[in-house]
């Protein structure tokens, strides 16, 4: 599906819900990782040119914060919980698929 590239069949009805999740939450890894690449680079730039302490910036999270900066930590789901998340899943693809 989209981005992340895995069949629509597969990620609504054949994936067991942890291995969505992990693949979900690699593919978000990735796409971190690349804006905390991009932060640090600017904020250097941002060294090499002038001193940034005069915009009142002092870390990269002052140039630019993220949400995943504030540290917090995921519950996991319930099987109640990963049940009805993955019906309401497939009614959407339903939907989706068969648009009335």
């Amino acid at each position: 599906m989209g981005e992340i590239g895995i069949d629509r069949y597969k990620f609504f009805y054949v994936l067991p819900f942890w291995e969505i999740s992990a693949i979900v939450k690699g593919y978000r890894k990735r796409e971190r990782t690349l804006c905390d690449l991009t932060r640090w680079q600017t904020y250097w730039i941002m060294n090499c040119i002038g001193d940034p302490t005069k915009a009142g910036i002092y870390s990269v999270t002052d140039l630019l914060p993220f949400p995943w900066d504030a540290e917090h930590t995921e519950r996991p789901l319930s099987e109640d919980e990963e049940q009805r998340i993955r019906e309401e899943l497939q009614r959407i693809n339903r939907k989706n698929v068969n648009p009335s």
